[in-house]
C-alpha cells in the first residue's frame, strides 16, 4: 500500500539478504533475523492466508479474524502414529504442534510428559488454538483406540470410549462461565487454565483442569461496550418461560450489574444456541 514517501535513518537500515525475499515457512532459516525482515515475511504470508509460521519449534500465529476455508479440516492420522517414531509433518500449523507433542510423548528416546504453552495478548487466538490442539489430540486418540481394538472403538471393546468427546465437551461451559466480550475480543477468556490430558498406551484415558486468576471484577463492572460472563446472557436468552419463572429471571436491563455497559449482544454469537450447547455439555 502506498502511504507516501518517508526517509529512514541510515542506522535503522539493514543490508538486504536474498533470504529476506523468500517465502519462509520457518523464519529461523533466514540469514538475518532483524525485526524489519521478520515482520515483512510474516506480513507477506498473512496476506496469502498463511497465518502460521515456524521460528524453530515455536509456532507464530496471526489471528486473521475471519474463517479461512479448509484451514482446520482434520488431516488423516497416519497408521503408525503410536509407534514411537518421530512426527514427519512439517507444515506450520497447530495440528503439527499437537502431532509432534504426541509423537514425543511415545518416542522411545524420550517417553516423557509434554507441555504446550499457548501465549499472546487479548484477541491473539489462544482459546481457538487450544481447541484445535485438543481436536487433533482427540482425533489421534480415537484412531489409536480403533487400531488397538481391531477397528472397533465401541464401549464394549474400550472402557474409555468417548473420553475424547467428553474432554472436548468441556469447552462450552468453561467459556460460558469464564469468557466475556471485551473491547478487543468477543470471546475473551478472563481466566487462565491448565489442562492435563492423561494417556495410557497412546490413548486418552482422562483429563484434569485447573483454572486460576478468574477476573471477578468483570461480574460487577464491565467496561463500555463490554459484557460480563456469557452465562448471564445465555440464561436470559435460552431459558423457556417456565424456567424463567422458576429461576426468577427478569429482562437483562433489570440487572444493575449487567446494564452498566449497555451491551447485551455479541455479533455472530447466538446466546440461545450457546446455552443449549452448555446444557448438552453438562
Amino acid at each position: 500500500h502506498d502511504h507516501g514517501s518517508f526517509t529512514v535513518p541510515k542506522d535503522q537500515v539493514q543490508q538486504f539478504d536474498l533470504s529476506h525475499a523468500k517465502d519462509q515457512p520457518d523464519v529461523a532459516s533466514m540469514n538475518n533475523l532483524d525485526t524489519g525482515p521478520l515482520l515483512d515475511v510474516l506480513r507477506r504470508r498473512y496476506h496469502e492466508d498463511k497465518i502460521y509460521t515456524w521460528t524453530g519449534k515455536i509456532l507464530i500465529s496471526i489471528n486473521p479474524y475471519y474463517i479461512i476455508p479448509g484451514i482446520y479440516n482434520m488431516p488423516p492420522v497416519r497408521d503408525d502414529i503410536d509407534s514411537g517414531k518421530e512426527a514427519f509433518r512439517e507444515d506450520p500449523h497447530v495440528f503439527t504442534v499437537a502431532e509432534r507433542a504426541y509423537c514425543d510423548l511415545l518416542a522411545s528416546t524420550s517417553q516423557r510428559n509434554q507441555s504446550l504453552i499457548v501465549s499472546g495478548e487479548s484477541g491473539a487466538g489462544k482459546t481457538e488454538a487450544c481447541k484445535r490442539v485438543m481436536n487433533m489430540l482427540a482425533e489421534i486418540s480415537q484412531k489409536v483406540t480403533s487400531k488397538q481394538n481391531g477397528g472397533d472403538s465401541s464401549a464394549a471393546m474400550n472402557p474409555n470410549a468417548g473420553i475424547e468427546t467428553k474432554v472436548l465437551g468441556c469447552n462450552p461451559f468453561l467459556e460460558a462461565f469464564g469468557n466475556a466480550k471485551t473491547s478487543r475480543n468477543d470471546n475473551s477468556s478472563r481466566f487462565g487454565k491448565f489442562l492435563k490430558i492423561e494417556y495410557e498406551k497412546g490413548m486418552i484415558v482422562g483429563a484434569h483442569m485447573k483454572q486460576y486468576l478468574l477476573e471477578k471484577s468483570r461480574v460487577i463492572n464491565p467496561g463500555p461496550g463490554e459484557r460480563s460472563y456469557h452465562i448471564f446472557y445465555q440464561l436470559a436468552a435460552g431459558c423457556n418461560e417456565a424456567q424463567k419463572r422458576e429461576l426468577k429471571i427478569k429482562p437483562l436491563d433489570y440487572y444493575t450489574y449487567l446494564n452498566r455497559s449497555g451491551c447485551y449482544e455479541v455479533d455472530h454469537m447466538d446466546d440461545e444456541k450457546e446455552f443449549r450447547d452448555v446444557q448438552e455439555s453438562f
